[in-house]
């Protein structure tokens, strides 16, 4: 069975694959995992496997290898990428014992790291790197470069013309907006064509993000669109000719975003917009930035998304570090914007 490609995968560690790799001279193996994993996973365990991890983590001989793996812990579980899968025994080594049976493996646990003797039947497959059974793929710790799940979560984010966009979202935003009860949205046009003011033709990209993002991200979740507002334009309103003011405004996305909020068919869902007008450090790029520790800056802009096959390529590119930080600035740096006379927040919830 296939399993679509994802750039957050479910992914398991068995505690041996620490255990057996203990020694220091190991060390870039175990930095090579820590980075797959708070790059493209969501990390299960299974009751058994916990405590074994934990004592695993203990037994490598590194000091920094024991600091990268117990602070990778704390980063999953604040991030909310850490389960207890209640779907999968309570050990990996008893999952994979069954693996041959299991048609839904790949969606319990797309990645899966063991140790040196713990790879059930799959045993011998496993002299060359990888291998994978009902789209559960094993790896060791040295060949953690081969694994094809990484290879593909870390492809994803350059989309080509006509790629239609519900196929972006399946790859790349909807595993992100599960994990996070934040996402927050920057384009300083983002709501032109909402607000009559967009020239050329218009698109539906906000309101299809927000009904995208709304119907995966958990109950109480929050999504926060964050853009610039022009001085003063003039729209068609009601057949006349009328000045954009605040009240317009706020009835226009109110619309917009409410209606969208209702298409996500989800029950408990906020959504702000924030509209500042000559911001001092006015933000010229588009950003997407999820609380599950992920952000992108979009080329070149969201518009691209406003139709059902995207006219255009799309790329998302990954931020990290001070970057990511950078990003949440910006974003910070708009909604606490103090003159209010110069910025307009509009509120939504479902």
């Amino acid at each position: 069975m296939s399993t679509p490609s994802r750039i957050l995968l479910p992914a398991a560690v068995d505690p041996r694959a620490l255990s057996d790799y203990c020694s220091a001279a190991h060390g870039m193996t175990h930095e090579a995992m820590v980075i797959a994993l708070i790059d493209h996973a969501t990390l299960t365990l299974g009751a058994g496997d916990a405590s074994a991890l934990f004592s695993a983590i203990d037994s490598l001989e590194s000091q920094y290898s024991r600091a990268q793996w117990n602070e990778l812990l704390i980063a999953l579980s604040r991030l909310n990428r850490l389960d207890d899968k209640e779907t999968r025994p309570d050990s990996l080594k008893m999952f994979l014992a069954e693996l041959e049976l299991r048609e839904d493996a790949g969606e319990c646990v797309r990645l899966a790291i063991v140790g040196k003797s713990d790879a059930g039947q799959s045993e011998n497959n496993l002299l060359s790197g990888t291998h994978e059974v009902n789209g559960t793929e094993l790896v060791r710790p040295p060949h953690l470069s081969h694994a094809v799940a990484l290879k593909y979560a870390r492809e994803i984010g350059s989309f080509a013309e006509n790629t239609p966009r519900d196929a972006i979202a399946d790859e790349l935003i909807l595993p992100l907006a599960a994990r996070s009860r934040v996402v927050k949205i920057m384009d300083p046009y983002l709501m032109e064509h909402v607000l009559r003011t967009a020239k050329g033709r218009p698109y539906d990209h906000a309101e299809w993000l927000v009904k995208v993002l709304a119907g995966a991200m958990p109950d109480g979740a929050s999504i926060e669109l964050i853009t610039d507002r022009n001085n003063g334009p003039t729209i068609t309103d009601g057949g006349e000719e009328v000045s954009l003011t605040d009240v317009i405004a706020t009835r226009l996305i109110s619309e917009a975003i409410g209606q969208a909020l209702d298409a996500s068919g989800a029950t408990q869902i906020k959504a702000r917009t924030t509209l500042v007008r000559a911001h001092p450090k006015k933000n010229p790029n588009r950003y997407l930035w999820f609380s599950c520790g992920v952000a992108f800056e979009v080329s070149h802009d969201f518009a691209r998304l406003g139709r059902p096959l995207i006219w255009e390529r799309v790329k998302f590119t990954r931020q990290r570090g001070d970057d990511a930080d950078h990003v949440a600035k910006i974003a910070e740096s708009y909604e606490r914007f103090a003159p209010a006379a110069a910025k307009l927040q509009v509120k939504v919830s479902t």
